[in-house]
């Protein structure tokens, strides 16, 4: 994942015209002026060359797997069999 110093029409702007709208997500709006930028490794290096290049902060993020993103698609059977057990309870605590 990559942080972008970008808003979301920015950015996607940029993605569509590195004709990489199909193959990199944005993962998260963090702001309006800062984005995530989610997929495979080697196409965040050529959006990241790119935007260095127009001066646009960005900053490889050191994440094992890309949150929010299609990328998290292939876990989520083995996180729902995972978790297939829990139960909601009454609580002992009151919850505000």
């Amino acid at each position: 994942m990559t942080a972008v110093g970008l808003g979301q029409e920015s950015i996607a702007s940029i993605l569509k015209e590195l004709n990489l709208d199909s193959t990199l997500t944005i993962a998260g709006i963090n702001s309006y002026r800062g984005v995530t930028i989610a997929g495979h490794p080697h196409l965040l290096t050529q959006l990241e060359s790119v935007l260095t290049d127009r001066n646009i902060f960005n900053k490889r993020l050191e994440l094992d797997y890309a949150f929010h993103s299609p990328f998290m698609d292939e876990i989520e059977s083995g996180i729902r069999q995972s978790l297939i057990n829990i139960k909601p309870t009454v609580t002992n605590i009151q919850f505000y």
